[in-house]
C-alpha cells in the first residue's frame, strides 16, 4: 500500500495536495528518528531543473527530532534511491533542521496540523547558508500508513513565507547515523 500511495501522491494535482496539507495530521516525530526517507519533489521549478530525487534522514538530537538531506542519483522516480556520493565515501549530509510541532499563531503556522522542519533553527550550518531560509511542513496523508509523508517547502523571507513546491517521502531504510 505504501508504494501505491507514494506513487499516487506524486501524480496528485496541486490543489488536492494543498487540501491534504491543510487537513492531514503531523506524523509522530519520535517515530521518524532512525530512518532515511526517499524524497521526490513534485511540481515547482525543481521538477523542470532535474533536482527531483533526494534522501531525508532523521535522528534524535539534544532538542528532539532533527534531520538532514543527502543528494540522490537523479535516474528517474522508478529507480531505487541511491546516494549521489562515490561508493567508497560516506554520503555528504547537509541542510540540517529541527523538527517540531507548528506553534499556533506563529508566522510559521501556515499548516497548523503539520510538523515543522525548521532549517533556520539548526546549529549545524553556517549563518550564511541559504538552507536557513527553508521551512518545510510535513503531514501523514493516510493515518493508517506511517510509511508515506507529504511535505511543502516554503522560504522564510523576513516575515513572509513563500510556498515553493511539494514533496513526497517514503520510508527507505533504518540508519544509526547521528552527528
Amino acid at each position: 500500500m505504501s508504494e501505491t500511495l507514494f506513487r499516487a501522491l506524486t501524480k496528485t494535482s496541486a490543489p488536492e495536495l494543498e487540501r491534504i496539507l491543510r487537513f492531514a495530521s503531523a506524523p509522530v516525530l519520535t517515530a521518524l528518528a532512525g530512518y532515511e526517507w526517499a524524497g521526490l519533489n513534485v511540481g515547482g521549478p525543481l521538477a523542470v531543473l532535474g533536482g527531483k530525487k533526494f534522501i531525508m534522514g532523521f535522528f534524535r538530537g539534544s532538542s528532539g527530532a532533527e534531520g538532514y538531506h543527502i543528494g540522490a542519483v537523479q535516474d528517474g522516480p522508478l529507480e531505487p534511491w541511491r546516494y549521489d556520493s562515490p561508493v567508497d565515501q560516506p554520503p555528504a549530509r547537509s541542510a540540517f533542521f529541527r523538527a517540531g510541532r507548528v506553534k499556533a499563531g506563529s508566522r510559521d503556522a501556515r499548516y497548523p496540523r503539520a510538523a515543522l522542519l525548521d532549517y533556520g533553527a539548526g546549529r549545524r550550518k553556517s549563518a550564511w547558508s541559504f538552507a536557513r531560509l527553508r521551512r518545510d511542513y510535513l503531514v501523514q496523508p493516510d493515518p493508517s500508513d506511517a510509511e508515506v509523508l507529504l511535505g511543502r517547502r516554503t522560504l522564510a523571507l523576513g516575515q513572509a513565507r513563500l510556498a515553493a513546491h511539494c514533496f513526497v517521502l517514503r520510508r527507505l531504510r533504518s540508519t544509526t547515523w547521528a552527528p
